[in-house]
Parts: structure tokens; C-alpha cells; sequence
């Protein structure tokens, strides 16, 4: 890690506030301001977490300072339309220091209108995660381009290609390339809902070597291959949106076929999300449930997921927001996880509590 990242909290926070302004000034720049709809956020909070480092045994328990800033904006022309999001911000642990990091996160969009019922478009994603105290640090970016046509019954149609580079700073052993091939429908069932299917292949190349079971049975071994794994994901997604509510709900299957021995499995996702207005209060919720199978004897040795940024498999989030003023309010959040751990098949759990303040401009 480079001895600068050795600083005071303040002084990061400081400069993440400059930092995280710049997408936004360059989107100004893009277009003129008077065409631009600007959202942005600024969220403190002191949150508690009864295991910080996501153990399977003997969990460390800290508080923590966590600043979030969010911007999104929207400009619209007579025929392309670009959106540009960005969500930056550090967290710090009174108590396991190692855990301090800052993340990045960009979003952008543009599209094209061809014809009344034909637009082209692109979309980008890039995230950066850095931490202060261990060599942990991060770097995944995405992008797609689509062709979408709208048809008769209000169907909208949509097929395209994706990329994914994932990439740690001092390991190849999480890091993969990832080209996808994707197909998504959209129709409204009726005034409020609307249903949402869709297709996901994907070929996932990863830098680090296919594993073997070894002689012993107790052990594995290093193939001379690369691993490589083929994801196919299809998903189905029903939302509903009345004046007071928002509703999310979605099913998704996903079979991983892998050449490394134990990385082979298929898994249901059920997943569910709400906004619900009560006066100056809104109730969100957010929940995760998981089934997974592994196809291989994972005993007596469990190998290790190779992205450790997708262990979120089961949980739920609630809180609660109330508005103090036009542009304040403060959030009262409980979460509850119990997400697969870097080794295959284990599950660890965590708690969390959090109080805040947020700041709407």
C-alpha cells in the first residue's frame, strides 16, 4: 500500500467530497446545465457491526463512521438521452482499523433514438475499492451495448453484449474476464405492473489455475489450465408502482458450470424490495433468500469463492427515513446477514445498526 493512503480520516473525507464532485462537473460540461435534472445526497451515519471482518468463528465487533455521497443526473435531447451516477465514500472502524476503505462507484448511460420503436445505447459501470490499513484494494469495471425496439402490446424488447474485468491490486487469484451475451423483454400487465424476463450467458476466464482433487483425497492440485466457467442466468422481475408504494419482486436461476473441481453449482435467488410513504416517513426494505448446490463432494476440503465481493446471499434490510425538513432527514437502519464466506459452503453471520442524517440538494 502506498504511504500516502496513511492519513487522517478528516482529511479523507475532505478530499472524497472534492474528488466525487468532478463526474458531476464534467456532466455540466457535457451538455448545458438547463438540460440536466440533478439529484444529490449526502448520507453521515454511525453504524455498529457485530463482525466486521465476516468470520465464521470469533467475531470482532466495532462501531464506525461512514460518510456516502450520491449524484445522479439525467439530460434529455430530442433524440439521445445520457444519465451519469455516482456514489463515493469512506467508512472507519473505531475499533478494527484494518477494515477503513473508501469505493468509487461510476454509472453511465447513453442512448440513441434510431426510429420511433428502434434506439441504440451503452452502458458503464466501474468501481474502486481502497483500503487504508491492508492490501486488499479492488478494481471492477462493466459495460453493454444494447439494441432496444418497442413492439405492439407494449412489449419492449432488448438483446445485447456485456464485458466484466475484475482485477485485485496484489493477487490474480479472485481476478476474471468476463464477455456475456444478455436478452431482456419488458410489458406492462396492467396500469401498475409491469414484468420484466430475462437471459444472461456468460463465459468467465479467470487468471488463476483449474483445481484437481488430490491423490489423498484430503488435498487438491494445480491444473496446467486456466479455470474457465460458463454462466447462464435467466430471471424473471415484476415490479408494481402505485402513488404511496413501490414494489419489487424477483426470481432468478443460475447454473455455473466450471473445469476446476467444486466450483460447479446451481442456485435459486428470491429477492424483494419496497418504498412504502407513511406522512413525513418512508419504510424501505430490502431482502435477499438463497438456495445453493454445489455439484462436487466439497469435503473434506472446501475451496475458496473466487470473488469475495459475491458473498451476499442472504439477508434483510429495513429502515427508516424521516424527513425533518425539505432537504433533511434522518435514518434509523437494521440489517441482518447470513452470507456464504470466502470458503464454499460456509456461512457466516452479521449484524447491523445504524443511525444517520441525510442531506437532499
Amino acid at each position: 500500500m502506498m504511504k500516502f493512503f496513511h492519513v487522517q480520516p478528516l482529511v479523507w473525507c475532505m478530499g472524497i467530497v472534492v474528488f466525487i464532485m468532478q463526474p458531476l462537473a464534467i456532466a455540466q460540461d457535457f451538455l448545458p446545465l438547463k438540460r440536466w435534472n440533478i439529484n444529490q445526497r449526502l448520507q453521515i451515519a454511525y453504524e455498529y457491526d457485530d463482525n466486521v471482518l465476516e468470520s465464521l468463528q470469533q467475531p470482532l465487533q466495532s462501531p464506525s463512521l461512514k460518510l456516502a455521497y450520491d449524484a445522479k443526473g439525467r439530460a434529455k435531447l430530442p433524440y439521445v438521452t445520457v444519465q451519469m451516477g455516482y456514489h463515493g465514500g469512506c467508512q472507519f472502524y473505531l475499533q478494527v482499523e484494518d477494515e477503513n476503505k473508501l469505493i468509487n462507484e461510476l454509472h453511465t448511460e447513453l442512448t440513441v433514438r434510431m426510429s420511433k420503436r428502434l434506439q441504440l445505447g451503452c452502458q458503464g459501470w466501474a468501481r474502486l475499492k481502497l483500503f487504508l490499513n491492508r492490501e486488499n484494494d479492488y478494481a471492477w469495471t462493466g459495460w453493454r451495448a444494447f439494441a432496444q425496439t418497442s413492439m405492439l402490446g407494449e412489449v419492449i424488447l432488448k438483446v445485447g453484449f456485456s464485458e466484466e474485468l475484475f482485477d485485485y491490486a496484489r493477487t490474480d487469484f479472485y481476478s476474471y474476464y468476463s464477455p456475456g451475451l444478455f436478452f431482456q423483454a419488458h410489458r406492462r400487465l396492467a396500469q401498475h405492473i409491469t414484468l420484466s424476463p430475462q437471459l444472461h450467458y456468460a463465459s468467465m476466464k479467470y487468471k488463476r489455475h483449474a483445481f484437481d482433487k488430490g491423490d489423498d483425497k484430503y488435498s487438491y492440485r494445480s491444473m496446467p489450465h486456466h479455470q474457465e466457467d460458463e454462466v447462464l442466468t435467466s430471471a424473471w422481475h415484476l415490479e408494481g408502482s402505485w402513488p404511496t408504494v413501490i414494489l419489487n419482486l424477483s426470481y432468478r436461476y443460475e447454473m455455473n458450470t466450471s473445469n476446476s473441481y467444486g466450483y460447479s453449482y446451481h442456485r435459486h435467488v428470491i429477492m424483494l424490495s419496497f418504498i412504502k410513504q407513511l406522512g413525513q416517513f418512508y419504510l424501505r426494505g430490502y431482502g435477499t433468500v438463497q438456495k445453493k448446490h454445489y455439484h462436487d463432494n466439497l469435503l473434506p476440503f472446501y475451496p475458496l469463492q473466487l470473488d469475495t465481493e459475491r458473498e451476499e446471499s442472504n439477508f434483510i434490510i429495513l429502515d427508516v427515513t424521516h424527513d425533518l425538513s425539505s432537504f433533511v432527514g434522518g435514518i434509523l437502519r437494521a440489517a441482518w446477514y447470513q452470507n456464504e464466506s470466502p470458503w464454499a459452503n460456509l456461512y457466516y453471520d452479521k449484524r447491523l445498526l445504524s443511525m444517520g442524517v441525510e442531506f437532499r440538494f
